[in-house]
């Protein structure tokens, strides 16, 4: 299969180069290219997805076009759907914030709004219809993120689907739904790559007739009709009504007497189609008085579009033939729903869960919709430390009692947790009843336990071994001072001393590990402490007199402080951390940076020092506390200022940050 998909990627290309482009298309082209650039977006999104119990936040890029003069902008859900945050750049270079203002995950489609009150230039659509193999195509967006592009190719194929021998891969699914079942691509060979998702393709007039979206040697194109239709009940309605029937189908087998119609292969229970009367092994012929006909594969799509625009909750006439006989039945559709509920996060049990929708419910051979889903688990929180351990698709059901219906019964139970305890959770997992204790543990700072501290100087050394000390000139061993950690003018002790005596008693040295044995003979006498250091300096042999300090604090010891929505722990400076970036600075220093978290989108990173935050000075971890808060209770943007060591930036976080705070 792979030889396969490579000779596609490298037969595609070497078609795209050995064509020769005649100078009329070429002229149309450029007056296309001109026509659609001042539509093009380059979108950059950030969309949850859910690993572990958590919800990780995704940095996407892709394309879109503006296709509304309000500022709507149509691309794939893949790229937009249900995103956090949405920058948009215009193809002169202004960027523009923008909002996931509606999707369908079926036919992968959604719009983007721009944050903008002007008039934006716009695409129109084209009757994707028309496109016959051959015809001339352009593929515009920004490939791997680059700024916008156009490429030029063939139409190759009109009704692509993926084939079946890539079972069970022959899927393209978004959340749960095929979005194969609803659409046969526009296949072509204008090359397209990873950032020209959600960009248009186009004919010859600069018309919009697809939305790039797959490629599998060909490009494949959402064909313009569709998207068109799916935008259009997007931007007017925020969804997607479809009637949903309760059947599954395929081709009509060869061997069939019947060479018109659909073959009927399952009808769920409880479903419009079961209370209709079809049955498995009939052939639809016509439904709402259309004639139907699935002979290939490439025909299932039609017919599933046909299906979802009948009236919902209307009787529709079905006409089948069933045993040699035509029979005349009536349906009544109802609404489709998604086949998955949305994702929320679980904090305090460490899960990822979602309400059961209707076609969940059958897909677990559930008789009702009680309950919540869980989609992911911490291994290490309270539900994957429980004996026994939730699971991935186990379904909870009840707590100390109570029944859970859904999420929000879960969430509004949790709210009112308090401090440490243990719950009583009941769950259902393969069918099977079962049940578990989790603990659920107040999250703390953590707490420091301050070790005893011991006489020392704010200095680094080097060994100096007898070897060395011959070519320096300098009698016996020792250690000499490479840095001095103070600002103390008055400090006497210098860079280059070689310490050769502490209080009259020798420093034996004869390897470069031994240069801890200076700092075990000082720590062997008490703080404040004035003790006598025989020493060379430039040549010659001196004693000075010098105070000890207290020991300064390490990195385990210091004060830390995590927030939790920003996902980032920042910590004091310790003695360790003036030694990287030098004495006398103020700040923060970033300890740990949650992976798909805010604080990861921002790219900030471990060992970055916080100087100020909102202009305002920071010189410890209370002063970041507390403008933190101040600001989360605000629900203000966040301005970090930045020192990563040679280097200074400026770090912006949104307010929407703020988002899912509890009041």
């Amino acid at each position: 299969m792979r030889k396969f998909i490579i000779f596609l990627l490298l037969f595609s290309q070497f078609l795209y180069c050995e064509r020769e482009i005649p100078e009329h298309i070429q002229k149309k082209v450029n007056i296309v290219a001109s026509k659609i650039k001042p539509a093009l977006v380059k979108i950059y999104a950030v969309i949850p997805k859910f690993y572990q119990g958590r919800e990780i936040k995704n940095e996407v890029s892709g394309s879109g076009t503006i296709i509304h003069p309000d500022g709507f902008v149509i691309t794939n859900y893949h790229v937009a759907g249900k995103a956090k945050y949405i920058r948009c750049t215009l193809s002169n270079g202004e960027k523009i914030d923008a909002y996931y203002y509606a999707g369908d995950p079926l036919t992968d489609i959604a719009i983007v709004k721009l944050k903008s009150d002007k008039k934006f230039p716009y695409a129109k659509f084209g009757d994707s219809s028309k496109l016959k193999v051959g015809d001339w195509v352009i593929a515009a967006g920004s490939p791997y993120s680059l700024s916008q592009s156009i490429t030029l190719g063939i139409v190759s194929n009109t009704k692509l689907v993926l084939p079946e021998f890539f079972f069970p891969f022959n899927k393209v699914e978004i959340e749960g739904e095929n979005v194969g079942s609803m659409i046969t691509w526009i296949g072509h060979d204008a090359p397209i790559y990873p950032g020209n998702s959600g960009g248009p393709l186009l004919n010859l007039d600069g018309e919009i007739v697809g939305v790039n979206e797959i490629k599998l040697g060909l490009g494949g194109a959402i064909p313009g009709n569709v998207a068109k239709n799916i935008a259009e009940k997007l931007i007017k309605y925020r969804e997607v009504k479809r009637s949903w029937l309760g059947i599954e189908i395929q081709p009509l087998l060869p061997l069939s007497k019947v060479k018109r119609g659909v073959l009927v292969s399952g009808v769920i229970e409880n479903s419009p189609a079961e209370k209709s009367g079809i049955l498995p092994g009939d052939i639809i012929l016509e439904i709402g008085n259309k004639k139907v006909n699935v002979r290939v594969i490439e025909d299932i799509p039609s017919f599933n579009r046909i299906i979802s625009d009948l009236p919902i909750n209307r009787p529709v006439k079905v006409v089948v033939y069933r045993k040699g006989k035509k029979h005349t039945l009536f349906i009544t559709p109802v609404k489709r729903e998604n086949f998955y509920c949305e994702t929320k996060e679980i904090k305090k049990m460490g899960i990822a869960g979602r309400n059961i929708s209707f076609l969940e419910s059958i897909e677990l051979g559930k008789k009702d919709r009680k309950g919540v889903v869980v989609t992911s688990v911490s291994p290490g929180g309270p539900a994957g430390e429980a004996k026994p351990p939730i699971r991935k698709k186990d379904i909870i059901t009840g707590i100390n009692g109570k029944e859970i219906r859904n999420v929000e019964d879960l969430i509004s139970f949790l709210k009112g947790i308090k401090g440490e305890t243990s719950l009583l959770v009941y769950f259902e997992r393969k069918k099977k009843k079962m049940v578990t204790v989790i603990k659920i543990k107040e999250k703390k700072e953590s707490e420091i336990i301050p070790e005893i501290k011991k006489g020392w100087l704010p200095v680094s050394v080097q060994a100096i071994t007898e070897q060395i000390g011959k070519k320096l000139g300098i009698k016996g061993t020792g250690v000499m001072i490479t840095r001095v950690f103070t600002m103390d003018k008055d400090f006497p002790l210098k860079c280059g001393d070689i310490i050769t005596e502490i209080e009259g008693e020798s420093l034996s040295v004869s390897a470069p590990e031994d240069k801890e044995i200076f700092f075990e003979m000082i720590s062997d006498y008490p703080i404040g402490k004035e003790i006598e250091i025989g020493l060379w300096r430039n040549g010659k042999k001196m004693k000075v007199n010098v105070k000890l300090l207290k020991e300064p604090l390490k990195e385990d010891e210091v004060e830390k402080y995590h927030e939790p929505h920003i996902e980032l722990t920042v910590r004091d400076l310790c003695f360790d951390d003036f030694k990287r970036i030098g004495m006398g600075k103020e700040g923060v220093i970033v300890d740990e940076v949650k992976e798909g978290g805010w604080a990861s989108i921002a790219k900030i990173a471990v060992g970055d020092l916080i100087i100020k935050v909102n202009s305002e000075n920071v010189k410890n971890v209370k002063d970041f506390k507390r403008i933190i808060e101040k600001l989360k209770k605000e629900k203000k943007d966040v301005v970090f200022y930045i020192e990563r060591g040679i280097h200074h930036l400026f770090v912006r976080l949104r307010s929407l940050i703020w988002k899912e705070v509890e009041e």
